[in-house]
């Protein structure tokens, strides 16, 4: 585990002289059920330099996360440090690159369901471990970068499951880079359960098993020496070892469910309910519970920071007009002035006049600059109250002593309390994803479609309830596979009518020998991440030429906000 002491002093990890550092013991340090940072070796030490004991959550996973390679989930309350157990696979890794003197490259992935939290991920690891030599990049739809070629030297990457899925769709044209992915680390995966973006998701990701699989396969000196580990965190939801099952196999994943009731800062709840006509719109009734606010921030907020969650952009606009103009918050003369000093700064006007009355908004129709600029001085307290989307409760940190979740809907409150299984809605855009895996050749035939189908999480949880996927109850496994084929069929069906895959039987018949390969069609819908409803309709027009067809403008379906 300690090899010799190099004489020669490295200044960081991307060099090829390493200097392999003594390890502590394990439990050293320790009080009661809490480890203490000093288990960590003293050169990566100040990645956790904000606290001296890892709390009762990060202990608990240590010993799988610090002490093994096993993949790994973990379902726990917002705000008990998650982010720490992504940062000790990090270590993990590290301290392994360091151990083996090893001189090749690596790449480490970090994937998370919003921008906002790529960017707020990138400055606080660019300061911990660019230090260690660890070259780290931001890899999001505000960045330039397209493909791998841009990233030739960076070792951590921070992405969106949309970014990652367009770049990996071209991975090989790039395989020494994918060979080098030895961790993925997936935040909020229970976004899952979104209907639009958790088959996004779940597709890279499946992809990223098959590549590794392919590369790993391959052989020769360049092969993949070691697995690669994937560790993913989540709200608290009931089937965790359903995700665990889809991450990696069983022998090498491990998963923790841990309850609300466990959550380091406790919280107070307070449902407060009010009488909806019901003549009145959901519009209306969104409206009406503006003039509701004041009231709730003045009794729970105790003159302290607020933020208050909108359905939509226009909503947040709409509740900080609101409590603008019907109210007037009381300002200190310190807070006005920090207040103007922010204001000054911003782009927006709307948005400055509100914020020197004491009230903003944030939501994804913002600039870059003026999102930033709002969550820096919410951080700092400078904001006492801040109308936002969902956008900034994918696990972006900003400390609220009160949080208002207007307009509830229940599915969101019984997912955040964790009594709805996290499902996937693959099936539900099969036809994109399949003609994907066809364009990259990780499908040739329905063999290969069936082992890709697989390697995803439907495949999973149409094992564990086949009634949500639309399957009859009582199947066993083999006639689940059968029903899931003929799905897998269908779709393959689809895409060959519209001239996207092209498909070639070896006996007249007999669908088990069919081949299937992709048309300059199925090409351009992949290389543009169109979904199929967009080219049936393109292509029921037959008069559509290619060029047209790469530039056609795509159905308001299919533009959807990403808050």
């Amino acid at each position: 585990m300690n090899p010799e002491m190099s004489t020669e002093q490295s200044t960081g990890f991307s060099s090829r002289n390493w200097t392999s550092h003594p390890r502590p013991e394990r439990y050293v340090g320790r009080q009661g059920d809490l480890r203490s940072v000093e288990e960590i070796a003293p050169v990566f030490r100040h990645v956790f330099h904000e606290f001296r004991q890892f709390n009762e959550i990060q202990s608990l996973v240590m010993d799988d996360m610090l002490y093994t390679d096993k993949s790994l989930v973990v379902s726990a309350p917002t705000g008990s440090g998650k982010t720490a157990i992504f940062e000790l696979a990090m270590v993990r890794l590290l301290m392994k690159l360091e151990d083996s003197r090893y001189e090749g490259d690596y790449r480490m992935i970090y994937i998370a369901p919003i921008k906002a939290l790529c960017a707020e991920k990138f400055a606080d690891w660019k300061g911990k471990f660019e230090p260690l030599g660890v070259k780290t990049a931001e890899v999001t739809g505000d960045t330039e970068m397209k493909d791998f070629w841009d990233l030739p030297d960076c070792n951590l990457i921070l992405t969106t499951p949309e970014k990652w899925n367009s770049i990996t769709r071209r991975w090989r044209q790039n395989v020494n880079f994918v060979r080098m992915i030895r961790l993925v680390m997936i935040d909020e995966v229970h976004i899952l359960n979104d209907q639009y973006r958790g088959p996004v998701l779940e597709a890279v990701v499946s992809r990223m098993r098959s590549i590794h699989r392919f590369v790993e396969g391959d052989g020769g000196e360049s092969a993949v020496v070691d697995p690669m580990r994937i560790i993913a965190l989540s709200a608290t939801a009931p089937n965790v070892a359903d995700l665990a099952a889809w991450v990696g196999e069983a022998n090498t994943t491990c998963f923790y469910n841990i309850s609300e009731s466990r959550r380091p800062i406790k919280i107070d709840k307070h449902v407060l309910g009010y009488y909806c006509d019901p003549s009145t719109s959901p519009f209306r009734f969104d409206m009406n519970l503006n003039y509701k606010l004041f009231e709730v921030i003045c009794k729970y907020s105790s003159g302290r920071p607020s933020l208050v969650f909108c359905s939509t952009r226009k909503a947040t606009e709409s509740a900080s007009k609101h409590l603008v103009e019907q109210h007037s918050l009381r300002l200190t003369p310190d807070q006005v002035s920090a207040l103007q000093v922010v204001a000054n700064q911003l782009q927006n006007g709307d948005l400055k006049r509100r914020l020197l009355a004491g009230v903003g908004y944030h939501h994804a129709g913002l600039s870059i600059a003026d999102r930033q600029l709002i969550e820096d001085a919410f951080r700092a307290g400078r904001i006492p109250v801040l109308c936002c989307t969902s956008g900034l409760a994918m696990g972006v940190n900003l400390p609220a002593h009160l949080v208002i979740i207007k307009s509830t809907q229940q599915k969101y409150e019984r997912l955040a309390t964790g009594s709805v299984p996290i499902e996937s809605y693959l099936h539900e855009h099969l036809a994109e994803h399949l003609n994907s895996e066809i364009v990259l050749q990780t499908i040739t035939d329905l063999a290969s479609a069936m082992d890709w189908i697989r390697s995803t999480f439907l495949y999973v949880r149409a094992l564990a309830a086949p009634a949500r996927y639309g399957l009859p109850p009582n199947l066993d496994k083999a006639q689940i596979e059968k029903k899931l084929e003929e799905l897998c069929l269908n779709e393959l069906n689809a895409l060959e009518k519209y001239s996207l895959i092209v498909k070639n039987a070896k006996d007249q018949g007999d669908d088990s020998g069919m081949m299937v390969s992709a048309t300059l069609y199925g090409r351009l819908m992949a290389q543009y991440c169109l979904n199929f409803r967009t080219v049936k309709l393109l292509r029921k027009n037959q008069r559509i030429p290619i060029f047209n067809f790469r530039s056609a403008r795509r159905p308001k379906g299919e533009l959807l906000q990403v808050r």
